[in-house]
């Protein structure tokens, strides 16, 4: 009997030693505790957590920091962050993953490097940390990035696959969410940008730009703001993507503004561009809503899209189908993107049951309509977990299996 304890004990003694340990990190950390987050790095091993307290009065860790394993960064507090300065450099192998949540970044990033492995072998998660002036750029096509519940105050998101939902950027110097890829590998995927606000206040630049994707894309629910073009795509498309319910305001140009720009549709490829909201604020030049730029070899419908009375060219000629879309009324926003009362939007996206609002009546147009509503995301930063993509069949027909997928994080 107490030889049969013995191995028990030195079996669960095994198991435990394989589990992934917490390491924390703390101003004049002496053993077990870490005094920098680069000595905790050096220290751990794949699969480990490093949980950060804060330094005294909340002054930044101050270190550029080179990852190179599978780790999770936390803060050590509850429904908080942890302050940092510096640039996080992220290198992985195929089939290793870094998760960072709770960052609040006073200058400095997220990049990663090459990886050995091939297109989307590897990940990065980034979950509810706020950049106040620095980036997430992720451009390597070996990994997929899941950026989602961040604020970026004076930066951009780039990347080649995965989930971009829920975020709150600005920026002067780029496309505030640029997906673009060169791997040339067609994969069974799809890149998601749901449920953001973007705000590219630099002339020159889309709020939203997707070029050259071998994955499928849908772009849902976003309010986006721009002095030159709410959403581009060109060079893209790998079977069926979606823009739906997006509100794009442009505002404040002397050049000429686009709405919606489309260009590049491959053969055999579909875009349905769907119950999207478009206005017009203070241009000064030629205003289009929808536009065919040349090339589309594939399908491109357009219909139940709202676009203010003020453009000069609402929707191009030359796509494969265009009805159903309002073009004479006004369109007022509040400044959240918001309809106000009384708008033909409200109610006036495409009227089929799987567009519904969430209230079950007919389904508004622009980022705050169907089941995708801008408000599932915001505000940011109002609670320890948040699911922030579920994916699921909007028809289902009995006795077919309903098939429902989560991704969420907790704080």
């Amino acid at each position: 009997m107490k030889k049969s304890v013995l191995i028990c004990l030195l079996f669960v003694m095994t198991i435990a030693k394989s589990f992934a340990t917490d390491i924390v990190v703390e101003e004049f950390g002496i053993t077990p505790a870490y005094p920098t987050i680069t000595d905790a790095v050096a220290a751990a091993s794949n699969g480990d957590r490093i949980i950060i307290k804060n330094r005294a009065g909340n002054i930044p860790w101050i270190e550029n920091i080179n990852i190179t394993k599978s780790l999770q960064f936390l803060p050590f507090d509850n429904d908080t962050f942890f302050v940092a300065q510096g640039t996080w450099t992220i290198t992985l192998n195929a089939g290793q993953a870094v998760t960072i949540i709770g960052m609040k970044n006073t200058l400095g990033g997220i990049q990663a490097t090459t990886s050995t492995g091939g297109p989307k072998t590897a990940q990065i998660n980034v979950h509810g940390c706020y950049f106040i002036s620095g980036n997430i750029y992720i451009a390597s096509s070996a990994y997929e990035l899941n950026a989602t519940h961040n604020q970026l105050d004076a930066g951009y998101v780039y990347a080649s696959f995965g989930s971009i939902c829920g975020n709150d950027i600005t920026t002067a110097l780029s496309y505030p969410i640029q997906v673009y890829n060169i791997s040339g590998t067609a994969l069974n995927d799809t890149v998601f940008i749901i449920g953001n606000k973007v705000n590219c206040t630099s002339t020159g630049y889309s709020g939203i730009y997707t070029s050259n994707t071998v994955s499928r894309y849908q772009i849902k629910n976003n309010f986006v703001k721009s002095r030159y073009m709410g959403i581009t795509t060109g060079n893209s498309c790998n079977g069926t993507n979606l823009i739906y319910n997006n509100t794009i305001l442009l505002t404040n140009s002397s050049s000429s503004v686009y709405g919606i720009d489309v260009y590049n549709v491959g053969t055999g490829d579909i875009l349905e561009i769907m119950n999207n909201v478009i206005d017009f604020v203070a241009t000064t030049s030629t205003m289009y809503g929808i536009n065919n730029d040349g090339g589309n070899s594939g399908t491109v419908n357009v219909y139940f899209n709202h676009i203010d009375v003020a453009a000069n060219y609402p929707v191009s000629t030359g796509f494969s189908f265009s009805g159903n879309n309002t073009t004479s009324s006004a369109i007022t926003l509040a400044n959240d993107g918001r309809l106000q009362v009384g708008s033909a939007a409200i109610n006036g996206g495409n009227p089929a049951a799987p567009f519904y609002d969430l209230d079950l009546t007919a389904g508004d147009a622009g980022a705050y309509g169907g089941s995708y509503t801008l408000d599932n995301y915001f505000p940011l930063f109002a609670g320890s977990s948040r699911v922030y993509l579920n994916t699921y069949p909007f028809n289902v027909r009995l006795g077919n299996t309903l098939n429902i997928k989560g991704n969420s994080f907790d704080r």
